[in-house]
């Protein structure tokens, strides 16, 4: 399927491609989760600018160029519907093995804040493969680091997640 429209999770089970890779973004409202799926495949009006949640379900899509399906999910944090979200990015998680989870953060002037947030969500994945989880640190291009945040005054910013 080359279409880059979204489909339900059940959709892609009829599909014959079972071997393709399978990535999930998870994040809490308003980090970009949303925008990278628009950069991927091409949709468009699947983000919003306001710190409210837009999507409401996990949906999956063809990236433009067919190699991979990629599955929007809800924030984790909404302000109502917070089970109902919760249950949609479980569903997301176990549709199919998943060959990459992203943990999607929002840029910080603290630099140890995106840090906290993506060491939180991978101490509730720990029982995943290491080699699965990944991490995307989104609106980089809206804040400035000071020179005295790790990594930029010759003290190494890679801090351990677990």
């Amino acid at each position: 399927m080359s279409s880059s429209k979204g489909k339900t999770l059940s959709s892609l089970l009829q599909h014959d491609e079972a071997d393709y890779p399978y990535v999930v973004l998870i994040g809490h409202v308003g980090t970009g989760k949303s925008t990278i799926v628009e950069k991927l495949t091409n949709e468009r009006d699947r983000s919003g600018s306001s710190s409210k949640s837009v999507t409401t379900s996990a949906e999956a899509f063809w990236t433009f160029d067919g190699k991979m399906v990629i599955c929007d999910t809800p924030g984790t944090n909404p302000e109502s519907a917070r089970f109902t979200h919760n249950v949609q990015i479980a569903a997301a998680v176990n549709f199919k093995p998943v060959s990459r989870l992203l943990i999607v953060v929002k840029a910080d002037t603290r630099m140890a804040n995106p840090l906290d947030r993506i060491r939180e969500f991978a101490e509730d994945l720990i029982d995943l493969p290491d080699e699965v989880i990944g991490a995307v640190v989104t609106h980089t291009d809206t804040v400035s680091w000071s020179t005295q945040e790790p990594g930029r005054n010759g003290h190494s910013a890679l801090i351990p997640l677990l």
